[in-house]
């Protein structure tokens, strides 16, 4: 999913969830509105405190291979509908960042 089509999916679908896979320590350097921040390793762990898996998640994250492994992780899950945003938004209107 391109950063155009964040806004049209969450008129789509309003209850998208934004998924960041980021550290904590990274996530807190650049949080962004709208997202959850649960980390790579601990998504086998803790995603079902704030997702369930008839949930249309996008992934955030800047490294590609890491969003990929997400993906993997939540469809060994159940999800069946999921997303990897693959250019960075924050410089538009469909993902700020909280100041």
């Amino acid at each position: 999913m391109k950063c155009s089509d964040l806004q049209q999916a969450r008129k789509e679908c309003p209850n998208l969830k934004m998924l960041d896979v980021r550290d904590v320590s990274e996530y807190m350097a650049c949080p962004r509105k709208e997202t959850i921040n649960i980390s790579l390793g601990r998504l086998p762990y803790v995603w079902e405190q704030e997702l369930k898996p008839d949930d249309s998640v996008v992934i955030v994250t800047p490294k590609r291979s890491d969003g990929i492994l997400a993906a993997r992780k939540l469809k060994k899950a159940g999800f069946t509908s999921l997303f990897y945003l693959q250019e960075d938004c924050t410089a538009c209107h469909s993902m700020q960042h909280v100041y």
